[in-house]
This record gives structure tokens, sequence and C-alpha cells, in this order.
């Protein structure tokens, strides 16, 4: 009996139903015209995403600060700068998987593509987020331009606090993890907290609606129905700070401020209207006295 050599001509290896080999990455052709789909996909968005960002959101923000007298890092169009880069990339990104998954390169064919995409689409939504956080920010700051300094920190803060949690939650349901607890220890928490400052964020959004309804302004002078009156420095979180003539700044709730009756002198103008009483004998000329009036007044 003749036994074949193991590496002879109709051994193993050369056997018809044998498989052969995975070759290396080396060895599959990686044509011309893949590496051009390929790098053509991954950065023609990046390239539009960029030029959009320097050639037409660039240009608005410089008007825009031209126009409200404010610096260019301040404008909404400049916060969109780096979003709109980030979303070209990830499109660029996810379109360059597209090709790699529609060639024939064995090497990837185990590759999770599914986790890619979840993660590409995780950070498109996170970006997302951020473009609406900004542009309501935007709005605020408008909203509370001739308000108090730190009069818009306090919507800030919980427009951030609104937009992370919302962000958060969003990103764990398309992971498919259970929001369900999640969301109902925000909802206890909240509670707790909502209790436990019932108070402080009682004159914390009493201090919102002053600034935004703009009924009382820095500089107005007021008069309370309890008889405090004054100038009104200025409209904190907290309490508002009036300043009567001649005495010690005063530090008044905003919640007592936003639920009681008062009367602003400086509204709609600026003229200060005082209220004096006098009296004259009826024989006096009337003409006479109402010429005396008007030259002291």
């Amino acid at each position: 009996m003749q036994i074949q050599p193991f590496f002879s001509p109709g051994g193993i290896f050369d056997h018809e139903e044998q498989h052969e080999r995975p070759r290396p990455w080396g060895s599959y052709p990686l044509t011309t015209s893949f590496l051009s789909t390929l790098f053509a996909a991954l950065l023609i968005p990046l390239i539009v995403g960029i030029a959009i960002s320097r050639l037409v959101l660039k240009r608005l923000a410089i008007r825009l600060a031209t126009f409200e007298r404010r610096s260019v890092e301040s404008t909404v169009f400049n916060a969109l700068i780096l979003p709109t880069i980030l979303l070209s990339l990830i499109t660029g990104i996810y379109l360059a998987s597209l090709v790699t998954r529609a060639s024939d390169i064995r090497s990837l064919a185990t590759f999770k593509w599914g986790a890619l995409d979840l993660w590409l689409k995780a950070l498109a939504t996170v970006v997302t987020f951020f473009v609406a956080y900004r542009v309501l920010i935007y709005g605020v700051r408008v909203a509370t331009t001739n308000a108090a300094p730190g009069s818009g920190v306090l919507i800030r803060k919980i427009l951030t606090a609104i937009f992370t949690v919302i962000a958060f939650v969003t990103v764990l349901n398309q992971f498919s993890v259970d929001i369900g607890p999640v969301l109902a220890s925000l909802g206890v928490a909240g509670l707790a907290v909502a209790l436990a400052l019932q108070d402080t964020l009682g004159n914390y959004f009493s201090g919102i609606s002053l600034a935004v309804d703009k009924t009382i302004r820095p500089g107005d002078y007021i008069r309370l129905e309890g008889g405090l009156e004054g100038y009104v420095q200025t409209i904190g979180w907290r309490t508002t700070r009036i300043t009567p003539m001649g005495e010690t700044t005063v530090l008044v709730p905003n919640s007592k401020l936003a639920n009681s009756t008062l009367t602003n002198t400086f509204y709609p103008d600026a003229a200060l209207r005082v209220y004096v009483e006098g009296g004259v004998s009826s024989a006096s000329n009337l003409e006479q006295v109402e010429e005396v009036t008007l030259g002291v007044a």
C-alpha cells in the first residue's frame, strides 16, 4: 500500500473538498476604485460641513456680532460651527462604512456593523441635542438682555439640566436599556428636591418672571403696598435690592415682590412724580397761586 506524502499533490491541502486558508489583509486586492469611493464617502460630507461652517455660519456670526455689538464667540451661529463639523464627520464615517460593507473584504465579514451604527446614532443624537440647547440658550440671552446681570443664569442652568437628562435617557433608550427605573428615580429625586427647596425655588421663579415681564427694571423707583419705596438696584436669583432715599439697601424676596401691589413711578417713562399737598387762603388770587406753584415745580 502506497502512502501519499503529507504535502504531496493530492494530499490534505490539495484535496478538492478542503477549504483554502484565509489570506491576510494584504492578500485581498484593494482596487483604486474602491479606495477612491471610500475616501470620497468619508471626505465629501466633511468638506461640505467645513465649507458651511466657514463660508456661511462664520459670516453670519460676524454680521450678527456687528449688529448686536457683541463678540463673535457669543453669537448663536458661532456656536453651531463645531456641531455642524461633527455631524458631517459622523455622516462621512457612516457612508464609508456602507461602502466597506458592500466590498468583498473577508477580514471584515465578522465586523459588528450594527454596533458601529448604534454608536454613530448616539453621537448624532447628542450633537443634535447640543444644537437645540445652544439655540435656546441664545434665545434666553436675548430675552434677558435688559435684565439685571445674572438674571438669566438660573434659566440656563435649568435648561442645561433638562437637556442633559433628556439626552442621557434618549441614548440609553437607543442602546435598549430599560429606562423605566431611571425615570422613576429621577421623578422621586426631583420631587424631594422641589419639596426641600420650595421657598427658594419660589423666589427663583419669581425672579425669572420679574426679569422676563420687565415690570420693574434696575434703576426704577418703586413703591410697595407696605410703604417701602426706593430705587431698584438689582434683581437677583432670590432677592431684589431696593435702596430708599438716604437709607441702606433693603433686600426683598422675589416671591413677595411678585405677589405684592407696587407702583413703578418710572414706568413707562423715567419722570418721577411726587405728590405734595398744600393749602391757600380762599381770598388768594388763583392765577397768582398757579404761577407761583408752576415756578416752584
